[in-house]
């Protein structure tokens, strides 16, 4: 036990040093970054998630009242009320929903308030990412978490309309419940220090210094099942083409926004 514990602690050393190395080779590249703000380790796995029917009956139990679908067309699951509200499931996580004005009255909450005890009634966990007015309508645009972590293609947006919600567009939810994928492992932190290096000189941008870093999840879609895919979103100094996203997988530096 004693050797496995040197053993650990010199290892742990080791990928310190590493990422201290990493920090100091940005730095002598002209990129600031602050230690505090980048990851000790990889601590986000990759996942698969299954679709999950019974979850999205529940769903469907809680706004409509009904958890039996009124129809089924290939991989597409609709739900509707006697008073013909619906919701419709995709299996690739996407679904809307379509509301009569009054059903589902604000009250006395704010639009941003009832969006998100609304998702969290249906077990999501949500951040707020943005609130824009358009004419007579209050768009509130969410995204999904899972622990606590954002989920960058799971977003949806809320639309209100007279104090009420009158629909859930342009919106993809996770399908079921993650569970890891051991197949797919993630880079080391240095690792991805350096990636990131490489890729902003792959995409002839120049910044002086990274802001902040935040792990996250993108989803993919194959074959009837999700694959939840650990990145870094990255925001640096570059103005407008300031934001990036880091696939921790394979490297591969993307702008983002």
């Amino acid at each position: 036990l004693l050797t496995l514990y040197i053993t650990r602690r010199q290892d742990s050393a080791q990928q310190q040093q590493a990422r201290l190395d990493a920090i100091a080779l940005l730095e002598r590249q002209g990129i600031a970054v602050d230690q505090s703000i980048v990851p000790e380790r990889m601590e986000l796995a990759a996942m698969l998630v299954q679709r999950d029917l019974e979850q999205e009956a529940a769903i469907a139990l809680s706004l409509l009242g009904t958890a039996e679908p009124t129809e089924i067309i290939g991989e597409v699951y609709r739900y509707s009320d006697a008073g013909g509200n619906t919701i419709q499931f995709y299996s690739n996580g996407e679904f809307q929903a379509h509301f009569y004005p009054g059903f589902l009255s604000v009250g006395e909450q704010t639009e941003r308030a009832h969006a998100i005890a609304l998702f969290g009634q249906l077990g999501i966990e949500a951040e707020v990412v943005k609130i824009e007015t358009q004419g007579a309508a209050t768009n509130v645009v969410l995204r999904q978490l899972y622990q606590g972590v954002p989920v960058l293609s799971c977003q949806a947006t809320f639309v209100y309309e007279k104090g009420s919600l009158i629909s859930v567009r342009e919106a993809q939810r996770l399908i079921g419940t993650p569970t890891q994928d051991h197949a797919i492992t993630v880079m080391t932190v240095p690792t991805a220090l350096i990636k990131f290096l490489h890729g902003m000189n792959e995409l002839l941008d120049v910044c002086s210094g990274i802001l902040s870093i935040r792990p996250a999840y993108v989803t993919a879609h194959r074959s009837g099942e999700l694959q939840l895919l650990p990145v870094w979103y990255i925001v640096t100094d570059a103005g407008e083409t300031g934001v990036y996203q880091l696939d921790i997988i394979s490297g591969t530096l993307s702008r983002s926004s």
